[in-house]
């Protein structure tokens, strides 16, 4: 893939991250999942006892967290009379804008959640769990597409960002050590 053909691919990401971001019923699933998530991540910080820069890192979790219910679950209305199906096709690399973007969905949530907590592991497997679980909520609800590749890509994007930010909070930490 030459470079134009990539700067055009994300530039159709981009796109329909924009037309998606500019439905009202996205925003508000925003506002809402982002009232929701923090206030769940300020009670969990608050137990756990973190400091000021840890707890900024999982609100900062929280708030890219929230996007993905948006995205994925307000998008349209629920129709609980049509049978749940899914495409079973586990494909990694995407063919078109709504998947690549997908793959990028959950990469930043991993990332400052793999920050704040230290965990790659955790944060890939709850990503996973997320993305399964939505999959199947928009099958059951007839809100989107319920696709194998998908919970793929979710799943890869957030290794990727956990990864980035397990290494950033361990980077950090011996900084810390050493000055």
């Amino acid at each position: 893939m030459d470079a134009d053909t990539l700067t055009s691919a994300w530039d159709q990401v981009w796109l329909l991250l924009t037309l998606l971001l500019e439905r009202r019923s996205v925003q508000l699933g925003y506002l809402v999942s982002a009232v929701v998530l923090v206030t769940a991540t300020l009670l969990v910080v608050r137990v756990a006892r973190w400091d000021r820069g840890r707890s900024a890192v999982a609100v900062l979790a929280a708030l890219s967290l929230a996007l993905f219910p948006a995205l994925t679950l307000a998008r349209r209305g629920v129709d609980l009379r049509r049978h749940p199906t899914c495409d079973w096709a586990w494909v990694l690399e995407p063919s078109n804008a709504e998947q690549a973007l997908n793959l990028v969905l959950l990469l930043p949530a991993g990332f400052f959640a793999a920050w704040a907590l230290r965990r790659v592991w955790v944060v890939v497997l709850v990503a996973a769990a997320l993305s399964v679980g939505t999959e199947a909520a928009q099958a059951i609800l007839d809100i989107g597409a319920c696709q194998a590749g998908d919970m793929t890509r979710n799943a890869a994007g957030a290794l990727v960002g956990a990864v980035c930010g397990a290494l950033l909070a361990h980077l950090l930490v011996l900084r810390a050590g050493l000055g």
